[in-house]
């Protein structure tokens, strides 16, 4: 054969190879599915781009994996092309005009860097509509954000948007953003907009005036979640006409934080008893709402340091409905005042349940006589074997007036340590029985075993009615509402799992400092 029939040949093969391809292909239980589920799959397979600052949920992926599905076969290219919720994630990893293309005008996830930035520009003069935008702003002038109404907008993040203080007030987007649900604004000046529907808010490294964050918050009366991170505050002295009303706030987030900023935010809003907050203010300082002193929060945790170098400590005060974590995580030294500022901001008379975190040691216990002279009012107090031994002997040596003298309830809490001090244990509930003021139950419980449960029962049942041994897979901690356990957002961690974590190391710590221990055995005095 000549070369020419030889190449005639060739491509005859080859067209005929697709056709049987393409038809072998159609057979396949995957290319068999309905394209409109298909292209669900698809959406599976691209990786999520977590923008920066990554705080509320995001629709971004990469488009770039998308293009990949497109070079597997043609059915599978048909698909993905005919799908425009494929191609409306715009990065800087695949070309966003293309994407613009492919998408057929739906609204786009849209990520503005250097690359994009122009792209952004012509995006708002068309009036393309854009669902999610996140933006670091240095690349774009102020007036870009100003050319045009944003009627699709859900999603908004702004880094480094600083216009000019002429004039005073600025909108973005023409203050036309009816559908922005969640905005973050990170180094950023803070827009004079109305966002009526705004449901999660984080402010992060701004340095605003009291008003104008005053005034962010009046026109957002729909939020859910706020955090504000390494705020300062101008004019904390404004006087307040009418506080911000966020009856439908559910979580709120203060970290590193001067005390008076805090408390000037605080003094400018209105919060529902059903919130949750977790708060962190620099130099060690307790900053605790005025409108908590009067809601029901009864149960208390404190997690405090073994010894005075360590600067930590962390407060978990709690009821049904709300609840507030405070304290301070990184300092070389426990301030002295924080239990006189948790004592002057918080009624504590109300708590009826005291749960010491088990790492206390005597250095902590030791340190709490502010503190604990104030809980007149408590029930239940529940501590952990690490710490029985230190804890008993200072309410049995105390020579102040009787502490806690409504005390009811004690848990011990025993962990794969196994029981000792139980001579601790029993001179303290006999010398409250002495002084006449008997507990009426000890609750035992354990995560191992056997117990000598009828030796506790002896030793401690001539000064208690009611001793219950309680077998447990885990033991027992403060009592959360629902929302401190629920993972809500990048600065929400659920709070049972920060205990854990708080509380795991100073467990480890301690088991290696008890001497002498006869591990699951009750060594009582009698």
């Amino acid at each position: 054969m000549s070369i020419v029939q030889l190449h005639t040949i060739n491509a005859m093969l080859t067209s005929t190879v697709v056709t049987v391809r393409r038809q072998l292909n159609s057979y396949c239980p995957v290319n068999r599915l309905p394209p409109e589920i298909l292209s669900t799959i698809f959406r599976h397979v691209p990786d999520d781009v977590q923008p920066e600052p990554s705080i509320w949920p995001t629709s971004m992926f990469e488009c770039s994996d998308v293009h990949t599905i497109t070079l597997v076969c043609g059915h599978w290219r048909n698909v993905a092309l005919d799908t425009p919720f494929l191609w409306n994630s715009i990065t800087d990893s695949f070309s966003p005009d293309l994407c613009l293309r492919r998408s057929r005008s739906i609204p786009l996830n849209l990520l503005v860097n250097r690359k994009t930035a122009s792209f952004f520009r012509h995006l708002v003069l068309a009036a393309h509509p854009i669902r999610e935008l996140h933006c670091k702003c240095w690349e774009l002038s102020p007036s870009t954000f100003a050319m045009g109404p944003a009627p699709s907008l859900e999603t908004l993040t702004l880094m480094w948007w600083a216009p000019s203080n002429d004039p005073p007030s600025q909108f973005i987007f023409q203050d036309a953003t009816p559908k922005l649900r969640h905005l973050t604004l990170q180094s950023s000046k803070i827009p004079s907009n109305s966002f009526s529907g705004l449901k999660q808010l984080h402010l992060s490294d701004c340095y605003a005036s009291l008003s104008s964050i005053h005034l962010l918050l009046m026109a957002s009366s729909d939020l859910q979640d706020l955090t504000l991170l390494s705020i300062g505050v101008s004019d904390q002295d404004m006087p307040v006409l009418q506080k911000a009303d966020l009856g439908h706030l559910r979580s709120l987030v203060m970290r590193w934080l001067e005390p008076d900023s805090a408390h000037a935010i605080f003094s400018c809003i209105s919060i529902p008893p059903a919130v949750a907050i977790h708060i962190s203010v620099d130099n060690g300082g307790v900053v605790i709402p005025k409108s908590h002193a009067t809601f029901d929060l009864t149960k208390l945790a404190i997690s405090i340091p073994r010894d005075e170098w360590d600067g930590s400590y962390r407060v978990v005060i709690a009821g049904p409905v709300s609840a507030i974590y405070t304290g301070i995580f990184t300092c070389m030294e426990l301030p002295s005042s924080w239990q006189s500022d948790l004592s002057e901001q918080f009624p504590l008379h109300q708590i009826e349940e005291l749960w010491i975190e088990p790492h206390l040691g005597g250095y902590g216990w030791s340190s709490l006589h502010v503190l604990l002279r104030a809980l007149t009012g408590l029930i239940t107090l529940a501590i952990h074997n690490e710490d029985s031994r230190d804890i008993c002997d200072q309410l049995v040596e105390s020579e102040e007036a009787l502490l806690f003298p409504s005390l009811a309830t004690l848990y011990l809490l025993v962990d794969g340590n196994g029981l000792h001090n139980g001579a601790h244990v029993h001179d303290f509930v006999a010398s409250r029985a002495a002084l006449g003021h008997p507990l009426q139950k000890v609750v035992v419980e354990f995560t191992h075993g056997p117990l000598d449960g009828d030796h506790i029962v002896n030793s401690l049942s001539p000064y208690v009615p009611n001793v219950e041994l309680r077998p447990v897979e885990e033991l027992s901690r403060i009592s959360l509402p629902a929302i401190c356990s629920t993972r809500l957002h990048k600065y929400w961690t659920p709070w049972d799992e920060q205990l854990c974590a708080d509380s795991g190391a100073g467990r480890a710590q301690q088991r290696t400092d008890v001497e002498d221990l006869e591990y699951l055995e009750w060594d009582d005095a009698t």
